[in-house]
């Protein structure tokens, strides 16, 4: 074990190729979390407008009527875009790929309807989030990976497979940290989770008899020194505009019970990078384990403009006019 080395007042712990590993990817965080906390001031604004929010101890009049078109217009284009299951299919180039465009059809539609199993959401409710963010705020990102699951059986106790396909999760923006150097996304993107020890621990378990996840008994011991500290909390990275709106407290981080971690992953063509950016370990450092060798993530850009890798948001124009 390298002895520790220190950036920015965070201790980096493990080898020395993973201190040098933390250092590339702790850069990149740095780069796209500057970036995103001036995005986030905008999203703010967007949200409050969406929401027809007035702010009372700010408003100068008596009448307190907001003109609701901006929802309105955006709810309603989503609604009518995804109002029902895409017609999508594969058709065949030649007389021999018939059956086999017949047979991937069914799969995609299996796939399709099966996707709500792994966290009880349907595909055209993501989807109409996906539509809702970028139309909000210029773009949306999702997460498109494999996912395999096991679950333990209450017969025998014995762990059994419950998900073993494709699974496509939207991003919520505030924790998307693309390289904003390319309008496009590029060369990595980084993502940011909470997790729980048990949470990263259990996805060992139910790997596919290898360990996804490292170094979870440094950051186990480095958490009960830090005890006294707390968990991660999320507020600490931005305010959830949608709760504080209504007068409400974000908790990811306060259960005292279920301590959370914040974890980062570097997506890249070759690697996968996880790491603790608070704590300094490299979680987890793979090869990319598909064979197209691309970045896992999907953009929609609503509309594309310059140099930006985010685009042109509906509200944008309206905001513009206040």
């Amino acid at each position: 074990m390298a002895p520790l080395i220190f950036m920015a007042e965070i201790p980096v712990r493990g080898t020395k190729e993973e201190q040098d590993t933390f250092t590339q990817v702790w850069r990149h965080y740095e780069m796209a979390k500057e970036d995103l906390d001036t995005r986030i001031k905008d999203f703010d604004k967007k949200d409050t407008l969406f929401r027809s929010y007035i702010d009372k101890k700010n408003w100068p009049y008596n009448a307190r009527v907001f003109d609701p078109r901006v929802f309105t217009a955006l709810y309603e284009k989503s609604s009518r875009i995804l109002a029902n299951k895409p017609k999508g299919r594969l058709v065949p180039r030649e007389g021999g790929d018939a059956l086999g465009a017949m047979i991937n059809n069914e799969l995609l539609n299996f796939q399709w309807d099966d996707n709500e199993r792994v966290d009880g959401t349907s595909m055209l409710a993501k989807w109409s989030l996906m539509d809702l963010n970028a139309r909000k705020y210029g773009a949306s990102f999702g997460l498109m990976k494999w996912h395999y699951e096991t679950q333990v059986s209450a017969k025998d106790k014995k762990r059994i497979l419950f998900f073993d396909g494709p699974n496509f999760r939207p991003l919520n923006n505030r924790d998307c940290l693309p390289n904003p150097s390319y309008p496009t996304i590029k060369h990595w993107f980084q993502h940011r989770d909470y997790l729980t020890l048990q949470e990263l621990e259990d996805v060992n378990d139910a790997a596919r008899g290898k360990a996804i996840y490292k170094n979870l008994d440094i950051l186990r011991d480095v958490l009960k020194q830090e005890r006294k500290q707390g968990s991660d909390i999320r507020s600490t990275n931005y305010e959830i505009k949608n709760l504080s709106l209504k007068g409400l407290t974000d908790f990811l981080g306060r259960d005292e019970y279920n301590k959370v971690t914040e974890v980062i992953t570097e997506y890249r063509p070759t690697r996968w990078i996880t790491f603790a950016p608070r704590h300094g370990i490299i979680l987890r450092d793979i090869p990319n384990p598909y064979h197209h060798g691309q970045i896992p993530v999907a953009c929609l850009k609503y509309y594309p403009i310059d140099e930006d890798l985010y685009g042109l948001s509906e509200i944008e124009p309206i905001e513009t006019l206040q």
